[in-house]
């Protein structure tokens, strides 16, 4: 592991309990388990120590506590009752055990209710823009795109609802029997839409707005598909930020889950009687991102904000997990950093984080005011 969270495996917590069950011995009835009954409390405690390490070099969501209390209990039944020593040592122990398979089946049952993912497959075409970076489902609006030959190529779950379609009687099929191109709105299901349209090489985006009865864009949601993707840096914008982020966290306190999140901030000072260089310190910030990018899980949500700041959503990952991540990013590849050696002008990258349990209530101001003094901390 790549901290000290080695420390939790199971064995090492055994060490101090064998020496407390040790220091204890002697003051009860002994009891020698039988060979048969050694190997299958010892398989299963090896078994446990696995699937302990392995979520934790993972930095899986999947609980550890009651694993840990599992594993503790059978390890201290064992050897409490093998040295003799006081019977509430043993009785603890099962406590233990009991504890932690109840916190278990809970932690398996409300994971349960959550809906399983169904990604959206599409042929791949290697006209895609930059906004096929990205899942069709991850845009917050009705989206579609087409071929130059007319054909669909692309569909996400809301535009399909709206047309009365599944995929299948989608791709492929020509886009005017769907949409009325040429038109700035379109009636679907006794709604009325906004139909935006743009062209990226030799694919068309759609994306449909829905209208008010005065005509303006309803509630928050972006005015294009332009503003989901930033085009410098392919990182996501701060209008698609607005509404993804408050959207993370309400999943996070829904199912209860974590969410890490990382903000950065990239700061350059000229050398005294030198003048900054506009040029080059945009083009630090579009290979940073692309650093960001590749250094990134797909799960993880990058958006670029004003005053080059960077917020990074890791949903479902412990605090250590975004330590972890954010250690990465501030180690600049040979090639950032030869930017930074041979220019007057020195970039200077700072960090917060900010981790959030899913336990209590929490909202999109609140990280932003963690990870603005996490900031502030770490100067």
């Amino acid at each position: 592991m790549n901290s000290l969270s080695w420390l939790t495996v199971p064995p090492v917590l055994s060490i101090p309990l064998a020496l407390l069950a040790l220091f204890l011995q002697g003051t009860g009835d002994r009891f020698v388990y039988s060979g048969a009954s050694l190997l299958l409390l010892g398989s299963l405690y090896l078994f446990l120590t696995a699937f302990y390490t392995f979520s934790a070099l993972r930095q899986s969501p999947f609980p550890r506590f009651p694993i840990q209390l599992i594993a503790q209990g059978i390890f201290v039944n064992i050897i409490s009752q093998h040295l003799g020593t006081y019977p509430i040592l043993a009785w603890a122990a099962n406590a233990a055990t009991v504890s932690g398979l109840l916190l278990l089946a809970g932690s398996l049952v409300r994971n349960s209710g959550e809906p399983p993912s169904q990604p959206f497959a599409r042929p791949h075409d290697d006209t895609a823009s930059t906004e096929d970076a990205i899942s069709v489902e991850d845009i917050p609006v009705p989206f579609l795109s087409a071929s130059e030959d007319g054909s669909v190529i692309a569909a996400n779950e809301r535009m399909l609802a709206l047309l009365g379609r599944d995929s299948a009687a989608t791709l492929g099929k020509p886009v005017t029997d769907m949409l009325p191109l040429g038109e700035n709105e379109v009636s679907l299901q006794g709604r009325v839409f906004r139909m935006e349209n743009r062209q990226v090489g030799n694919v068309f985006h759609f994306s449909l707005l829905e209208q008010r009865e005065s005509g303006d864009v309803a509630g928050k949601t972006p005015a294009a598909v332009l503003d989901i993707v930033d085009q410098a840096t392919s990182l996501y914008t701060k209008a698609y930020g607005d509404v993804r982020i408050p959207e993370e966290i309400s999943r996070a306190s829904r199912y209860r889950r974590w969410l890490s999140s990382i903000l950065i901030r990239v700061e350059f000072h000229s050398l005294p009687g030198m003048s900054s260089d506009a040029t080059w310190e945009n083009r630090f910030m579009t290979e940073y991102c692309g650093f960001i990018k590749t250094n990134t899980r797909a799960s993880d949500l990058p958006f670029i904000m004003p005053d080059r700041q960077i917020v990074i959503l890791l949903p479902e990952t412990p605090q250590q997990g975004a330590k972890d991540t954010s250690t990465k990013l501030l180690q600049l590849p040979e090639g950032l950093q030869n930017y930074v050696e041979s220019s007057p002008t020195k970039a200077i990258i700072r960090c917060g984080l900010c981790f959030y349990n899913g336990n209590t209530p929490f909202s999109f101001d609140q990280m932003m005011q963690r990870l603005y003094a996490s900031l502030a901390e770490s100067d």
